[in-house]
Order: C-alpha cells, then structure tokens, then sequence
C-alpha cells in the first residue's frame, strides 16, 4: 500500500513540473518566471536557425494599472547576455542571439493579477512564420524539486527488505526461536527493566 502510495506521489510531482510551462499562468504581483525556450529539443520543424524569431508575452485580463518587467537572455535559464529588458511585451528581432532557437525570459509581475501565455516562433526575412508556437519550459521551484526528492527518499525506503536479526542474548539459548517468540521475549525483558 505505502508502495502504491509513494509510486502515485511521486507520479503526480513529475506531471506538475513538466506541466508547469503549459500555459495560461496566471500570476500575480511580485510573481518571477523563469521562462526558457529550445526550439531543438522541443523538435520544431524547419529546426534553427531561422532569419528573425519572434516572442509574445500575450497577456489577457490585463488592466490598466497591471505592468510586467522582463529581461530577455541569449541562452536558456538566465544564462548569457541580456538582449532586452523593460515593460515589453513582445520582441520581433534578427538577432542571431535568439534566431538560434535558445534563449530564455525572465518575468516579473510589478503590479495587479492577470494570465499570460508566452509563446516564441521562427519568422522567414518576410516576417512570415515558419513554425509553430513553441511553449516555454519553466524551472521548477526548490521547493518542487525538494517534495520530488522527499517522495523519491520515501519510495526507496518502502523498497528496502526488512532483515530479521536474532538478538545475542536469544541466540545463546541453543535453539532458533520463532520471530513472534522474540518480539514476547525482548517485550518482557523491556517491561522487567522498566
């Protein structure tokens, strides 16, 4: 049962944050994304480089008094050089930074509650798209990846086979004793020395 338990447990961790890129987000203020976006290993076709890439925040319940801050990276979890940064919200470019299909975003919610839906694709030199919208991954939080760990701790314990060891001073008797013996016999010693 308990295996059962951990196996659905640690299941349901991995769906959470593969998903967690799957968008709408909705976020809040002083929300932080991290967004990251690998044409390659997504498997877009035609694969990169491409003559201009495209990225749209794509707001929705977006108010008047909501804003965004965002820093746009030329290599995937905020690594790289910062290409752009403001209260953008979308980036048409022939950056060679980005046209490589690798880059990442970060995403900061300066103020209001609003979803959005951030997407990146390849452009031909026309501006014409090329590919279709390519969903950026999100880090998972420590905290995500600490319950993962938890639960993954918790499935190898359950697997461990539990070895019965007669204690020296029942083994001295001459006979092997029966496991339900032992537990009688070491529950009234402890009682005696109580």
């Amino acid at each position: 049962m308990l295996n059962k338990l951990c196996v659905a447990i640690t299941g349901f961790l991995l769906a959470v944050i593969n998903n967690a890129g799957a968008a709408p987000i909705t976020v809040s203020a002083g929300d932080v994304l991290t967004l990251s976006y690998d044409f390659v290993a997504a498997g877009v076709t035609p694969a990169p480089p491409y003559p201009r890439m495209n990225w749209e925040l794509r707001p929705s319940d977006f108010g008047v008094g909501d804003s965004v801050f965002v820093e746009i990276f030329s290599d995937v979890n905020l690594q790289g050089a910062i290409l752009a940064a403001g209260t953008i919200g979308s980036v048409d470019t022939s950056s060679s930074a980005l046209t490589d299909g690798l880059f990442s975003v970060r995403f900061e919610a300066a103020s209001g509650t609003f979803a959005i839906d951030p997407v990146a694709f390849g452009l031909d030199a026309n501006r014409t798209r090329i590919t279709a919208d390519v969903v950026a991954t999100t880090v998972p939080e420590p905290a995500s990846l600490g319950l993962l760990v938890i639960a993954l701790a918790g499935l190898s314990f359950s697997r461990r086979e539990r070895i019965f060891v007669t204690p020296p001073h029942i083994r001295r008797s001459g006979t092997q004793p029966r496991r339900r013996e032992v537990h009688r016999r070491l529950g009234r010693e402890a009682r005696c020395r109580g």
